[in-house]
């Protein structure tokens, strides 16, 4: 989930793939392949009545067919490969991909791919039945009264095509968390770094901006995550999923191999 510490985490992989196994290991986000601002905006529009696609987030506000051309571009044995990148500040907070030059570039070949992203291994849930069984009435009802069946099921249409990056993953690890209620305030502690860094106390979203940006991500958690935690992403037993259960303050609980 969201700031749960997966960029922390892929870094620390990273290094320790290359010092320990001389393996050479890139990442990306999920994130990186949000719609551009104005791409975003344009999605709004069309989408009027539906606040889950209003603001990035939400399946349906990435560019997927990008993240494709990155993939295929980092199995290459030669040459360099351009990820982009997105910063969250730009915008008063909404966000925008940034330009082509500040784009990361990789030299080739890489040995690891790294991916990370906080709805990958979500796979759809179209039965309208099962969709308000699983958010009617939750503790986080309140947050997203405005949310109807309708705009959710419109996410889940979307959250199929995920399935186009989901073909890339051999090894899947899962940070969960004991309660993901924890993701109101590990984003807001990524707010306020994000200021820190910035030297900008203004930068970002507001606490309010904030707390209903993340409401709109949590119908997708109480749809997508039961069925992901039990039953995996290879929704078989290979051994390839690693299931990290992980409290308040990001400390392991347990870990499982599925």
């Amino acid at each position: 989930p969201q700031g749960a510490g997966k960029t922390t985490l892929t870094a620390k992989l990273i290094q320790n793939l290359g010092d320990g196994y001389q393996l050479k290991a890139v990442c990306f986000s999920l994130d990186d392949l949000y719609l551009t601002f104005a791409e975003q905006n344009n999605l709004a529009l069309g989408n009027p009545s539906n606040p889950l696609l209003e603001f990035r987030g939400n399946p349906g506000t990435h560019d997927l067919s990008l993240g494709v051309k990155v993939f295929e571009s980092l199995f290459g044995k030669t040459g360099l490969t351009e990820i982009p990148r997105y910063e969250k500040s730009l915008n008063n907070g909404r966000g925008d991909r940034l330009p082509n030059e500040k784009w990361t570039r990789v030299e080739l070949p890489v040995d690891v791919i790294l991916f990370e992203g906080w709805c990958l291994g979500f796979k759809p849930v179209l039965d309208v039945e099962r969709v308000k069984m699983l958010t009617v009435g939750s503790k986080f009802g309140p947050d997203f009264a405005n949310f109807s069946v309708e705009n959710m099921m419109a996410v889940q249409d979307r959250v199929g095509e995920l399935a186009m990056l989901h073909q890339y993953i051999d090894c899947f690890v899962h940070i969960c968390a004991k309660d993901i209620g924890f993701v109101y305030n590990w984003r807001q502690q990524q707010e306020d770094s994000m200021r820190v860094k910035l030297g900008d106390a203004k930068a970002g979203l507001t606490c309010s901006q904030l707390r209903d940006f993340i409401s709109r991500f949590m119908p997708q958690y109480l749809i997508g995550l039961p069925r992901l935690e039990s039953q995996g992403f290879f929704e078989q037993p290979n051994g390839c999923h690693l299931k990290v259960v992980i409290d308040k303050d990001r400390t392991v609980i347990s870990s499982e191999a599925i």
